[in-house]
């Protein structure tokens, strides 16, 4: 039965993955683009399957400990067209044991996309990357979790070297 859900739950996150890619526009590559991409953050909560969209840069959002968040990096350049995303970042959780503590880090694989003008010069207007990330840090025997946290990067570019850069933590409560 569980691999009967996880099936159907595969199908239908390719499905809409694939009907959300279809719907970005696509525009003729303009001559210049004085504008960078604009990056905004969508955060699917999976513990009770509620969404927020953040677009502001350096925000935080508090998570349960040892939930699951899908985090939806997306570009956007109506002006000039999206020729390239990046989704990176890194982690850091705290354990304790009586009065010791432990620290673990790490950074996490850093996700690139490439985008080019097609055969009638049209390029993307938007486009999106996306992570999932575990709040259930592992700790050695012994010792507890007390908090964790990750610090999510993303990057677009469009055709004329705008540049946008933002970057989203996501912290256990």
């Amino acid at each position: 039965m569980k691999t009967l859900f996880t099936t159907i739950k595969t199908t239908v996150v390719l499905l809409s993955l694939s009907l959300l890619f279809s719907a970005c526009s696509k525009l003729e590559k303009p001559d210049s683009d004085s504008t960078p991409p604009v990056l905004k953050w969508k955060i699917h909560f999976m513990e009770d399957n509620t969404e927020t969209e953040v677009t502001e840069n350096a925000k935080t959002i508090k998570v349960k400990k040892g939930n699951e968040v899908k985090v939806t990096l997306i570009a956007e350049d109506e002006d000039g067209g999206v020729q390239k995303i990046t989704f990176g970042g890194s982690f850091t959780f705290h354990c304790v044991s009586g009065s010791v503590g432990q620290n673990s880090n790490g950074t996490l694989e850093t996700d690139v996309q490439n985008l080019y003008p097609d055969e009638n010069n049209n390029v993307l207007s938007s486009i999106f990357l996306i992570k999932e990330v575990s709040t259930a840090f592992t700790c050695q025997t012994d010792y507890t979790l007390t908090n964790g946290s990750y610090d999510l990067v993303g990057t677009a570019e469009n055709y004329y070297n705008g540049v946008t850069t933002s970057t989203l933590k996501i912290e256990t409560e």
